[in-house]
């Protein structure tokens, strides 16, 4: 079956990598805006949505189950960044605005109230179970969010937060192995 899928998603998917691992169960919408590196493993039941703007995964990173990826403003995720099962990811969001509507997809862009903001998880960054990563979320090289986390800003290298507000609560060391 992983032969069969990395085969046909190469030929569908922006960038396709070597050694790509993608589950059954995967949901990829917008294929031409999503671009895999090398060693990506993506686990069953995740979705992918890349309908509305980019996403871009770098080498050796894995989104394990059950989580959700959405872009409208471009997704960067960068080498070595785990991702744990259940979070979701998304540059856009509903938000109370000018008058305007906030029921969702089935009505005309016009009449939305969204915002949306580009999102970066650097080098070596993790991201724990049950986490959001709201527009504008930015993870420095190496910083970790803690288990059911909300992002919505920087978070500077190595740092790790925790909580609703993403409060910082201690520093990870530097990695210091070799890249693969």
């Amino acid at each position: 079956g992983y032969k069969l899928r990395y085969w046909y998603y190469k030929l569908i998917l922006k960038k396709m990598g070597k050694n790509v691992l993608i589950e059954a169960g995967v949901f990829l919408n917008g294929t031409r805006n999503i671009s895999l590196g090398d060693y990506v493993w993506i686990d069953g039941g995740c979705r992918i949505d890349a309908m509305l703007g980019e996403i871009s995964i770098g080498k050796r990173v894995h989104v394990a189950p059950y989580s959700i990826i959405a872009a409208r403003e471009p997704i960067i995720i960068e080498d070595y960044v785990g991702i744990a099962s259940h979070v979701r990811i998304y540059s856009n969001s509903e938000v109370p605005l000018e008058g305007k509507r906030m029921s969702g997809p089935m009505i005309p862009e016009e009449h939305k109230a969204y915002y949306s903001k580009r999102i970066i998880l650097e080098k070596d960054s993790f991201v724990g179970t049950g986490s959001v990563l709201l527009p504008g979320a930015y993870l420095g090289e190496g910083a970790v969010v803690g288990a059911n986390s909300i992002v919505s800003k920087k978070i500077n290298a190595y740092n790790i937060v925790v909580g609703p507000s993403a409060r910082v609560i201690g520093k990870r060391k530097k990695v210091n192995v070799p890249e693969l």
